[in-house]
């Protein structure tokens, strides 16, 4: 019996029809993502300038006109703070093309991987059974640009400061989010029937055959350690 309970074990987990890791999606955010990174880099020094230095030197070169320091100094004022806007936005500048070519999202059956980074690749990992949340996000840029991103949230993130939940990962600059969105809701009802998401599905999804057949190998292992337990 242990013997048959065996090699039965050993075919299921080397068929790759019965054991197998599915890449269902991979892919990589849309260019307008970089429109965006470069729209939120512009967005400090320009409101700095506006707001802050050119009423200053305007005010010092308009005002006191008849003091030759006075006019000096706001036109040091006006150049000096475009000097330090322009500065400001050089590392962004060229941080941003490299950053955007190495974000790269993967959708799993069983995890979902997002890799990003400059200098230092991060390679963040969720197991879809850990998911807790799933949501749609559009911030002013992303409904200006015609983009989304997916928040996925898992058991135990929680923000530093506020205590609310914080997203353990985010797809973002997509173009068919909604359509990522639905995918990883229907891994989650898959691995979690029952459990309540912030977005909702009409029709769960039907559990196609390869997990069906994972679950009957996982049942037949835990079936296999008892009787050997039992025969100790």
């Amino acid at each position: 019996m242990f013997n048959v309970n065996n090699q039965l074990l050993k075919f299921l987990s080397e068929n790759p029809v019965f054991n197998h890791r599915v890449v269902d999606m991979e892919f990589r955010p849309d260019p307008r993502l970089r429109t965006k990174y470069y729209l939120q880099l512009l967005t400090f020094p320009l409101f700095f300038f506006i707001i802050l230095v050119l009423p200053l030197a305007v005010m010092f070169y308009i005002l006191f006109q008849s003091i030759p320091w006075f006019t000096w100094l706001g036109i040091n004022i006006l150049f000096w703070g475009f000097i330090f806007c322009f500065i400001w936005t050089i590392p962004g500048l060229i941080a941003i093309p490299l950053y955007y070519r190495r974000i790269r999202y993967q959708i799993h059956d069983d995890e979902i991987i997002v890799s990003r980074g400059v200098i230092t690749l991060t390679r963040r990992v969720v197991p879809v059974r850990a998911i807790t949340n799933v949501s749609l996000r559009r911030g002013p840029y992303d409904r200006a640009l015609g983009i989304g991103s997916v928040k996925i949230e898992t058991a135990g993130q929680m923000g530093a400061q506020s205590g609310a939940p914080s997203p353990e990962l985010a797809l973002d600059g997509l173009m068919d989010y909604e359509k990522i969105n639905q995918r990883v809701l229907e891994l989650v009802r898959r691995y979690r029937s029952g459990y309540a998401l912030t977005t909702e599905v009409e029709k769960p999804p039907v559990e196609d055959s390869s997990f069906l057949l994972q679950k009957i190998l996982f049942e037949l292992q835990k079936l296999n350690e008892k009787m050997e337990q039992s025969k100790r």
